[in-house]
């Protein structure tokens, strides 16, 4: 079908040639006009797609700066304890660039404000969007622990120190080529490993006091949230 059109095309424009050849002397200075004004609508045509290029790589460029910039601010209210502002920056922030980075931090500042539930979505969204991530496994553990979700907590809180323990004797960062300043060292991973050993340490200590008392644990479901502390 494409050839069919392009000779089409050929064969009409080889006409529109011919009846230019056919036209009288008189006409043949303003049909030359005719066509310097096409090439010049044609010029035209191109630098208006260039200038349109160019504005949507300014766009997406200042959606960049301003997803960074929104998450900066973020940062400093959850520093300065108000945390449902730095919640309502970084939301801004993820719906113009979601980041595994940004999902967590919201997932610490939801257990701040008590609301676990929350923050286990938001650090479930953050695993989806970068897998095995110490970080984020070790909010999730927190997060269910504190919505009462023992047996999940132990497992997420095992598999965390599972993985960093790995990096450990690889001797490899966890994805180095991230650009965040929170991104995991071996140091770092040090550090959450022990985090994430003690934590595990208290989730197994509440699940053996409840099995002494002859409860079994479970899992809270999510439309029983925990009430706030007073």
């Amino acid at each position: 079908m494409e050839e069919e059109e392009r000779d089409r095309g050929a064969v009409v424009q080889l006409q529109l040639r011919k009846q230019k050849r056919r036209m009288h002397p008189a006409f043949q200075e303003e049909d030359d006009d005719d066509d310097d004004s096409d090439d010049h609508h044609g010029a035209d045509t191109g630098s208006l797609l260039t200038k349109r290029a160019h504005t949507t790589a300014i766009c997406l460029e200042d959606t960049e700066a301003k997803a960074k910039r929104l998450t900066s601010e973020g940062v400093t209210l959850a520093v300065d304890g108000k945390y449902g502002h730095a919640i309502g920056r970084w939301n801004e922030a993820i719906a113009l660039e979601p980041t595994p980075e940004r999902l967590e931090m919201k997932a610490q500042a939801l257990m701040e404000m008590y609301q676990y539930f929350p923050a286990i979505q938001a650090a479930e969204e953050a695993l989806r969007l970068r897998p095995e991530w110490p970080a984020a496994l070790l909010t999730l553990g927190r997060a269910q622990l504190n919505f009462g979700e023992l047996l999940l907590a132990e497992a997420t809180l095992v598999k965390a120190i599972a993985i960093l323990a790995r990096s450990s004797h690889t001797g490899d960062k966890q994805d180095p080529a991230s650009n965040d300043s929170n991104a995991t060292t071996t140091d770092e991973g040090g550090e959450q490993r022990r985090q994430a050993q003690d934590d595990l340490w208290f989730v197994q200590e509440l699940i053996q006091r409840k099995r002494s008392q002859g409860l079994e644990p479970h899992d809270r479901r999510p439309h029983q949230p925990p009430k706030p502390p007073p």
